[in-house]
């Protein structure tokens, strides 16, 4: 059985956007995806939570939809959100992130006002039409795996642009991570093709980013707008590709998802500005 052939509306990750309600000033020191990182590990309460996490977005002022890059920043009173998400076989960490009445950032303790579930199905994600071009915005800081030479020589050097072998097949190893075993996609097959057929359509509009984590350390990234297409756009291929970026916007893209890193929004069509 193939992607498109799945059967049902199978459960593949359960999202929790959570509204918080900050009543005192607070500065914020650090990178605000650093912090809902370390929020969700103390929510999850476990020994190891990170098989539990898929990824964790920074805080972001829902007045705006804006989400805090920069530190360190002052968080004037205010509502304000995150998302945490996790597998759908987790359901221990479903249970602990479901109840969560109070928070802290930076020492602060905030009200928890409002938790919505956002379930993700494979059906929501295969739903056609499959459309010939699709954007994919990266909000913030991007960065994939290392390049191949730079990996040979031990340098830490990573991928920051959203080539489409990085952005693709590190979707399509993630699908393989929380789909049964019957959906999963033959990876390297597919980013063969990915190669061979997935172009970057111009004008594009990408531009670089970092985050400073405490103690001056700097994650470097990509943020912007980048459409793509196929050169085979009625293929099962094309198709896959097409549910590969919108399962993005569920889970991020690239290293660093868990720290609110690679958070990313697809779109039909052209829409690069």
């Amino acid at each position: 059985m193939n992607v498109l052939e799945a059967v049902g509306s199978r459960l593949l990750i359960m999202c929790f956007r959570y509204r918080i309600r900050v009543t005192t000033p607070i500065t914020v020191t650090n990178y605000t995806g650093h912090i809902t990182n370390a929020i969700a590990k103390k929510m999850l309460s476990m020994d190891e939570p990170l098989p539990h996490l898929i990824s964790v977005t920074p805080l972001a002022d829902l007045s705006s939809g804006t989400y805090f890059i920069d530190s360190p920043l002052p968080l004037p009173p205010g509502t304000y959100g995150f998302t945490v998400a996790c597998p759908s076989t987790s359901l221990q960490a479903a249970f602990k992130l479901a109840e969560q009445p109070q928070i802290e950032i930076e020492g602060v303790k905030c009200q928890v006002e409002g938790i919505e579930l956002l379930p993700v199905n494979i059906e929501t994600l295969r739903t056609p039409d499959y459309p010939e071009y699709f954007t994919l915005q990266f909000i913030t800081p991007t960065r994939m795996g290392k390049l191949a030479l730079s990996a040979k020589a031990g340098w830490a050097v990573y991928e920051l642009l959203p080539t489409p072998t990085h952005v693709f097949g590190t979707l399509a190893s993630l699908w393989n991570k929380i789909t049964p075993a019957e959906n999963n996609i033959a990876v390297d097959d597919y980013v063969e093709w990915v190669r061979a057929h997935v172009l970057i359509v111009p004008p594009f509009n990408i531009r670089s980013r970092s985050v400073r984590l405490g103690g001056g350390r700097k994650i470097p990234g990509f943020i912007g707008k980048v459409t793509y297409t196929s050169t085979q756009p009625n293929s099962y291929e094309h198709a896959v590709t097409v549910i590969l970026a919108r399962l993005s916007q569920f889970t991020g893209v690239g290293l660093g998802r868990r720290l609110g890193l690679g958070v990313a929004k697809y779109s039909e069509g052209r829409e690069v500005g």
